[in-house]
């Protein structure tokens, strides 16, 4: 079992924080029929998501937090919210932009030096904030199927590009509420993440470049192919795509 640095396990809770933000606004807009603005203290003992709704506090709190949690399926970080009129507030693609950052600053780094080694790692934040950590074989990690906010995952070898398996994993896992998953290699990272509500039109998308690419790899060296595949992500409208 690998020992998971300390700033692992606090961006797990930040990023758990701020995923539920999401979905608790996400679904305050599309019970109202209008946007908000949410604010989060994520660094309290329990934290607080503020929805931030101009239009006047009308949806009832308790009922969206139940529906949240029922769509999620899994215990999630213990948390309250509440509902204000005015004041401080941001996007929830912003949100969804903070939840990056943090994974690119504190999970990334701790990802490239396990991409080190011979085998695959995973690495699933979960809603409840913990952190499990698991290996694969020396070209294959098995994806758990269970919810989280983002699954990272590395490549023993130089490319961070994903894979027609992980293309799978990725759609799979946004469309049971996950924010994003990040493969990490010794090189670089890629980033397949939500830029705001999950869209079906883009699950099947990533579905169909996902066959692609599988159609692509089975030609041994046909780079130009699977290249002409992966540029599809970037008519995506709810997902966004990108290596670092």
């Amino acid at each position: 079992m690998e020992d998971i640095p300390g700033q692992v396990k606090r961006a797990a809770r930040r990023i758990a924080c701020i995923g539920i933000a999401f979905h608790l606004a996400l679904s305050y807009m599309e019970s109202a029929e209008r946007d908000v603005e949410v604010s989060v203290s994520c660094d309290d003992s329990i934290p607080l998501i503020r929805i931030v709704d101009r239009g006047g506090c009308s949806e009832p709190l308790d009922d969206l937090r139940r529906g949240v949690e029922k769509i999620l399926r899994v215990p999630v970080i213990e948390y309250s919210v509440e509902c204000a009129n005015d004041g401080w507030g941001v996007s929830i693609g912003y949100l969804l932009d903070q939840a990056e950052n943090v994974v690119t600053k504190d999970l990334v780094p701790w990802a490239a030096n396990l991409a080190q080694r011979r085998v695959e790692y995973f690495v699933l934040l979960g809603w409840n904030g913990e952190v499990a950590v698991g290996t694969g074989s020396e070209d294959k990690v098995e994806l758990p199927s269970i919810p989280g906010t983002y699954f990272v995952h590395t490549h023993p070898n130089p490319t961070c590009y994903p894979s027609w398996r992980d293309l799978e994993s990725a759609a799979d896992f946004m469309a049971q509420g996950g924010l994003g998953e990040v493969i990490v290699s010794r090189s670089c990272w890629s980033a397949i993440r939500l830029q705001g509500p999950f869209l079906e039109d883009d699950y099947w998308t990533l579905l169909d470049v996902a066959r692609c690419v599988k159609s692509a790899s089975a030609r041994k060296d046909d780079t130009e192919r699977y290249l002409r595949c992966l540029s599809r992500l970037g008519f995506l409208r709810s997902v966004r795509f990108r290596v670092g």
